[in-house]
């Protein structure tokens, strides 16, 4: 799942970020009430989708489109608070067995502990009963890819599985 970009390409996103990163920035202030660390996250969350769309035009629309992504993170990161490290992400392949306890939260009371353990493996139990390809759906839209890109990626995992079980014919 290797997606690449032309060096002429990364080096038009890299002036278009020199000109139009702190602009981006005050576009998602205006609109996102949220803290400064969670929209230079989403700022940064747009620009990495960015690079993975050569269909996005590096111009005022293009600007646009980056406000529209990095507004729409930074509401989505306030709604949902940061999973702390060594929380459940899950994997694709779904070997996350091992992650047995939630993430520690401070100060919270047993009942509100007890519960997060019960939710935990409840999560654990129900990506474990994903399909493969769900899973792997699953953990390339954690990542933010779109439903697009996910569709194309795995018709082509699909393509290179299908190479790979057909017999060579002679």
């Amino acid at each position: 799942m290797t997606i690449t970009t032309s060096s002429k390409r990364r080096e038009q996103i890299s002036a278009f970020y020199a000109c139009h990163a702190t602009r981006l920035q005050e576009l998602v202030c205006r609109r996102a009430d949220v803290p400064e660390q969670t929209i230079e996250d989403a700022c940064q969350h747009a620009w990495t989708i960015l690079i993975r769309r050569p269909d996005i035009r590096l111009d005022a629309n293009g600007l646009d489109w980056l406000a529209t992504v990095a507004i729409h993170e930074a509401w989505h990161r306030a709604a949902a608070p940061e999973i702390p490290s060594g929380g459940f992400q899950g994997t694709a392949r779904g070997d996350d067995r091992d992650r047995s306890e939630p993430p520690a939260h401070g100060d919270r009371s047993a009942e509100d502990r007890a519960l997060d353990r019960i939710e935990h493996q409840e999560r654990l139990h129900m990506v474990a009963t994903l399909k493969t390809r769900e899973r792997e759906a699953l953990f390339l839209q954690g990542l933010g890819y779109s439903y697009d890109e996910i569709a194309r990626l795995s018709r082509a995992a699909r393509v290179v599985d299908a190479s790979r079980a057909a017999p060579a014919r002679r």
